[in-house]
């Protein structure tokens, strides 16, 4: 919901009944056969809502593995995991990046979903963790992680391309001169379109 609370519904075929407090939630479906759904709902609505979710086809595998990764030599792979950087603690005053190069040609302008499976810590408000989608025309960034999380988890990111682009995955790492911290280990990263 919007006060950021995490509630979970197990959701079937047929008619599903949730009565909900007066805000605005954002609403992920996931699972094994479809694509990650998201749709904002405004608990004012009395109506029902129809979700009309779709087969599930996963462009590609973990992508950690791929061998298109191109990094400014801090961030590596090490055990199937993407991480920013080969010491327990990232350094300061730091800009570093990771790009996996043309990973994303669409046939049609269509939504995708990116499935991350990560955990992060980072100090608050002071570093940050950039996660971008960027072609030759434009740059769009996804997430932007400024605090911790050194719990594995999955999140979810929604996005809309054109078909006459090809675009790159791109991780930066921006840290001052103050603390050091964990930064941020990627164990899974996929693309469903």
């Amino acid at each position: 919901d919007s006060d950021g609370l995490i509630q979970s519904y197990n959701l079937t075929s047929g008619s599903t009944t949730i009565n909900l407090f007066q805000k605005k939630y954002n609403l992920v479906a996931t699972s094994e056969s479809i694509i990650p759904y998201n749709i904002v709902l405004d608990s004012l609505i009395t109506d029902d809502i129809v979700l009309k979710f779709q087969s599930k086809n996963i462009a590609s595998e973990n992508l950690i593995s791929s061998t298109n990764w191109s990094s400014d030599g801090v961030w590596i792979i090490q055990d199937n995991k993407l991480l920013s950087q080969q010491e327990e603690y990232y350094s300061n005053n730091l800009v570093s990046a990771i790009t996996l190069d043309n990973i994303i040609d669409l046939e049609t302008d269509r939504l995708i979903a990116i499935e991350l499976n990560l955990r992060y810590e980072l100090e608050w408000d002071r570093d940050s963790i950039f996660f971008n989608i960027k072609s030759a025309n434009s740059v769009f960034n996804l997430a932007t992680w400024t605090n911790q999380n050194w719990i594995n988890h999955s999140e979810y990111y929604f996005i809309t391309l054109d078909k006459d682009e090809v675009y790159d995955i791109e991780f930066i790492l921006k840290s001052d001169s103050k603390l050091d911290y964990r930064g941020i280990e990627i164990s899974d990263l996929r693309i469903h379109i």
